[in-house]
């Protein structure tokens, strides 16, 4: 995956959680000691945080690091993380 791709998909899955947590951006920005706009660029791929800024950012949004690297921010995903069922064509397939 290109460096591209892979700051998108980051950004991706920030925005993803911090939704979820209903936290706004100014918040998470706030944790990284940045203002909104250069969090913004955060979540669109545009900019990159080091290493310790992740730590960082996890710890205000309360994910591991781990945690982070294996969370899907796709719908289906986190509607099986939600409520623990796979949908196909609008069927219920349980676990």
């Amino acid at each position: 995956m290109a460096d591209k791709e892979k700051l998108k998909r980051i950004g991706m899955k920030l925005r993803v959680l911090r939704a979820m947590l209903q936290m706004t951006a100014e918040t998470v920005a706030a944790c990284l000691s940045m203002t909104r706009q250069g969090y913004d660029k955060v979540e669109r791929g545009e900019t990159k945080l080091d290493f310790e800024q992740m730590g960082i950012v996890c710890d205000c949004l309360k994910v591991s690091m781990d945690d982070f690297r294996d969370f899907d921010p796709s719908p289906d995903a986190i509607r099986e993380k939600l409520f623990g069922k796979k949908k196909v064509e609008g069927k219920d397939l349980g676990k």
